[in-house]
C-alpha cells in the first residue's frame, strides 16, 4: 500500500526485537509507519486536492478547520500536502493552513501528475490520497499511474463514473 519493500527482514527472539532494512528513498516513511503502528502516534494521511472550486475549496477549508479535533479523537493527522487545478500545482509538505488560496496564487509549477509523484517521492509522504474534485476526462486518465505509485483515490468526479469501464 505504502510502496515500502524491505531488503531485510530479521527478528531477534532472544531480545524481543525486529530489523527492517530498507533503501535510503524509503527509510522516513518506513520510519514514520513503523512510529504509528507500534507506538500509537497518529497515523499521517497526506491529501492531494485536484480541484479547488466550490466542492474543493469547501472540502479543504473544512480539513484545515477540523484537522486538530480529528487528530484528538481519531488519532489520524490530515495534511493537505497539494493542491491543483487545471494549470498548476502548490505543494507543501508541511500542509496547507487557512491561508491555502495565497499559497495556490503564487504557485508556479505546472499541474502534471509526474510533479505529484516526485514531489511524494522525495518526501517520502506515506498514506497518500488524491481526491478528485474536477468534472474532467483527462485528469481521471491519471488514477492509473496514481494507484501505481501509491496513492489511493477519492472521486467526486461525475465525468469519471459515468465513463466507460475500458
Amino acid at each position: 500500500r505504502n510502496n515500502i519493500f524491505p531488503l531485510i527482514l530479521n527478528q531477534v527472539a532472544a531480545e524481543n526485537r525486529v530489523n527492517i532494512v530498507v533503501t535510503s528513498s524509503q527509510d522516513e516513511k518506513a520510519k514514520n509507519i513503523i512510529e504509528a503502528e507500534i507506538f500509537a502516534k497518529p497515523k499521517t494521511v497526506h491529501l492531494a486536492i485536484n480541484g479547488h472550486g466550490n466542492v474543493g475549496s469547501t472540502l479543504i477549508d473544512q480539513v484545515v478547520e477540523s484537522s486538530e479535533e480529528i487528530r484528538n479523537r481519531k488519532k489520524i493527522d490530515l495534511k493537505i500536502v497539494a493542491v491543483a487545478n487545471s494549470k498548476k500545482i502548490a505543494l507543501n509538505r508541511s500542509g496547507f493552513s487557512e491561508n491555502w488560496n495565497e499559497e495556490i496564487l503564487v504557485a508556479e509549477r505546472p499541474s502534471k501528475v509526474e510533479e505529484l509523484i516526485a514531489f511524494s517521492q522525495q518526501n517520502q509522504l506515506e498514506n497518500l490520497i488524491v481526491v478528485d474534485n474536477t468534472a474532467s476526462k483527462e485528469f481521471a486518465k491519471n488514477y492509473p499511474v496514481l494507484a501505481e505509485n501509491g496513492f489511493d483515490l477519492v472521486s467526486s468526479n461525475k465525468i469519471f463514473n459515468t465513463l466507460p469501464i475500458s
